[in-house]
Formats: structure tokens, sequence, C-alpha cells
């Protein structure tokens, strides 16, 4: 009595998720906009996703690299 319920379930992103991931931020979509795609916070995307978002930062920097 007096306290919180149990919360939302742990978001567990799908590979279908990181490929998405991967795809939108390789585009330069920004991170906000993704996790409301996903449907999640931009923090959580960040804890979920980060090797994710870390691999389309390098394709970006190789792509625009002379």
């Amino acid at each position: 009595p007096g306290g919180r319920g149990p919360g939302r379930p742990r978001w567990e992103p799908t590979p279908g998720d990181r490929a998405k991931v991967v795809e939108l931020a390789g585009e330069g979509v920004p991170q906000d906009r993704i996790a409301a795609l996903l449907g999640v916070t931009a923090p959580t995307l960040k804890r979920h996703c980060a090797e994710e978002l870390r691999q389309a930062a390098r394709s970006r920097a190789r792509r625009s690299d002379p």
C-alpha cells in the first residue's frame, strides 16, 4: 500500500530495431527522432543501442572523409 506499481517492462531491442537504428542514424536522423519512432526515450535508446549508434557515427565519418 502506498507504493508504486511494477512500472513498464524493460525494452529489449529486436535485431530489426537494431538494424533500423543503424540505418536511420547512418542517414543522420537525430537520436530523439529514432527513439520516438521506436517508442522509447532517447536515454533508453542510448543505453540499449550504444554500439549501433557508434557504428552509424563511424560510417558517417568515413563517408565524409575525402
